[in-house]
């Protein structure tokens, strides 16, 4: 788990600090996000890991040729100062849950039922759902990763019923109070209800898929029918003409 969860948020980082610095045009923020999670993959994980090339432009349908895609892998790496050390709160969660032995145990109480193993499963794939909604919240940049995480993890186990939101092993290993990260889990908790509050059908559904992909780093690119970029002619000398052999993100495109 930590793995994905890793790479997703820093690859959403240094996008966003790659935006923050640069105005990107429409036309490059594909390929953009597509470098970024390349770097983020590179930095985080195992070399068989690693997207190979070939791989990369089968995400985009080759719209982009090799020679574009490691300009603008370069001028990512340039526009960040090569400073790819952040700390998310995806770097914490594995190593809290691990410490509170999964991050529920038998001594909980839960609002149905009994408590069985089985919660433990739920947590750890309510905490990724969780923790993907909230890379998404900006104000939560502010907040520090460690606590962002305490509350993902409390802001799970209050969606799962399970008692206390805060449990000791918790407070030990984020170093935190509840009070401390209280506020943070009532606003996860909305969050939550106000992205789901209208079709809980397709929340499960859609859980049950993320579920069965989770470790799995493969993107689907939907197919278009009677889309055909190989026919069009010039199509691969044009990208690479219309890329600044200096700046790829100045990249245009011909209509």
């Amino acid at each position: 788990m930590n793995e994905r969860l890793t790479t997703n948020a820093d690859a959403t980082n240094a996008q966003d600090r790659v935006l923050s610095k640069t105005v990107v045009p429409k036309t490059s923020l594909h390929l953009v996000a597509l470098c970024c999670l390349q770097i983020a993959v590179k930095y985080e994980e195992i070399e068989e890991r690693v997207p190979t090339m070939a791989k990369l432009r089968a995400w985009t349908s080759n719209m982009y040729s090799p020679d574009i895609i490691q300009k603008m892998e370069l001028a990512v790496l340039i526009e960040l100062k090569w400073e790819l050390g952040i700390l998310t709160p995806a770097h914490f969660l594995e190593s809290f849950l691990t410490m509170m032995n999964g991050g529920t145990t038998s001594e909980d109480e839960v609002d149905v039922g009994v408590w069985t193993p089985q919660y433990q499963e739920e947590l750890r794939h309510l905490v990724c759902q969780m923790y993907s909604l909230c890379v998404q919240d900006v104000s939560l940049a502010n907040e520090l990763p460690s606590r962002v995480a305490a509350a993902v993890i409390a802001a799970s186990r209050l969606n799962l019923g399970i008692k206390p939101l805060c449990p000791p092993t918790l407070r030990v290993a984020a170093n935190v109070t509840p009070q401390q990260i209280y506020p943070l889990v009532t606003h996860m908790h909305r969050m939550w209800e106000e992205a789901y509050e209208d079709d809980e059908t397709t929340m499960m559904e859609a859980d049950v898929k993320a579920h069965a992909d989770f470790n799995s780093l493969a993107i689907a690119i939907p197919q278009q029918e009677g889309v055909v970029y190989a026919d069009k002619p010039g199509f691969e000398q044009r990208i690479t003409e219309n890329a600044s052999p200096t700046c790829p993100l100045d990249m245009q495109w011909d209509e």
